[in-house]
């Protein structure tokens, strides 16, 4: 359960730590919310959570290998193994993180954890986003994600040109929606303007043209599909899209306001400020909600 105390559980504020979007979202939708009265932090929180990180990955590498040894066609073997190792994960979260209340009160009212996150106004609907990826060098009418870091199922997206996820992004922001996305934004990406070598105001600009290298080394052209295909600045960090700038009294978006989470003294006040050009080349994926998203797209 995710701890959230507002009254608005605001999609930028309700996780604090950062991790994949998609899967928080089903967590939501299996577990529930929590007010963090009825349940607080015990010994593990957002800024010391590695160990229980790695104990968690240590588990799911075990079950991924017992999983591997065992046929494919022994469906009950897999799942009674599958379900063992779900069982001790389960163990070291309530153990680290405490144990989330089945029953609680708030103002005088009694909850379930599902029952509370409906009243915070959190439909299902809100829960289910359509992720989109814009990764020329695959092909398909689906692209399949696994997740290597967090240890989840992995899961697939929509590939859409560029253009096309910045409309539906513009769209999105239209209605109300912030948006998580991933980028590259890597200390070696040569188009993101790096804190320590840069004057205050000019930190968290991410943007291609603002960069010209070819008078002190000779720039080599490379696409966006050929430095994928690569294995060169792939996306590394989650960060959410909350706002956009037009150009002139056109609806052209201009750049992008980025909310990350590195902190305030990261970027503009914690912000970043992101230029079509960077838009382009380096967002592979976004998480729009289902019902934004054209029927073909789905």
């Amino acid at each position: 359960a995710l701890a959230a105390d507002t009254p608005r559980v605001s999609k930028v504020e309700t996780i604090g730590e950062g991790g994949a979007f998609p899967h928080a979202m089903q967590l939501v939708r299996e577990h529930g919310l929590v007010p963090e009265a009825a349940m607080p932090s015990k010994v593990i929180d957002a800024d010391n959570s590695g160990v229980l990180v790695s104990q968690v990955q240590r588990l799911v590498t075990a079950a991924a290998a017992e999983l591997g040894s065992i046929d494919g066609k022994d469906r009950r073997r897999r799942a009674r193994v599958a379900a063992g190792y779900k069982k001790r994960v389960v163990e070291l979260l309530d153990l680290s993180l405490g144990k989330p209340p089945e029953r609680f009160t708030v103002n005088g009212q009694r909850h379930t954890p599902d029952s509370y996150r409906k009243t915070l106004g959190i439909a299902d609907c809100d829960l289910r986003y359509v992720a989109l990826a814009n990764q020329p060098q695959k092909t398909g009418a689906r692209i399949t994600f696994a997740d290597k870091t967090g240890g989840f199922t992995s899961f697939s997206a929509r590939p859409v040109k560029s253009r096309q996820m910045r409309r539906l992004a513009q769209r999105a922001l239209d209605a109300g929606e912030a948006l998580y996305f991933a980028a590259n934004v890597g200390a070696k990406n040569p188009h993101r303007v790096e804190d320590k070598r840069a004057p205050e105001g000019k930190r968290g600009i991410l943007s291609v043209g603002a960069f010209n290298y070819q008078g002190l080394v000779p720039v080599v052209p490379v696409g966006k599909r050929d430095r994928l295909e690569a294995g060169v600045d792939a996306s590394n960090h989650g960060m959410v899209l909350t706002g956009y700038d037009t150009r002139g009294k056109s609806n052209k978006v201009r750049k992008w306001q980025v909310h990350n989470s590195w902190g305030s003294t990261n970027g503009d006040g914690g912000r970043l400020h992101m230029y079509n050009d960077y838009f382009g080349a380096y967002v592979e994926k976004l998480y729009v909600p289902e019902h934004l998203v054209p029927k073909d797209l789905r």
